[in-house]
């Protein structure tokens, strides 16, 4: 599941799944894998639900005092 962002890549290499997302807009950002959307390539068997990770996107410059 994407929250506020999409998915870039996915890769898989040496029975590991690695993938980048880019959030839309500012704000949270989350990113979990929900229990049997993942197969394995040999065994058949599907994955565990994962955990939710949740990012910051802050694209706007910080403000303050000029020098």
């Amino acid at each position: 599941m994407l929250s506020n962002a999409k998915l870039q890549i996915l890769r898989w290499r040496w029975f590991n799944y690695s993938f980048d997302v880019e959030g839309f807009v500012d704000g949270e950002v989350k990113v979990s894998i929900a229990e049997g959307s993942v197969t394995g390539n040999t065994s058949g068997d599907s994955n565990f639900a994962s955990n939710e990770i949740v990012g910051i996107v802050d694209r706007v410059n910080p403000t303050g005092l000029g020098h």
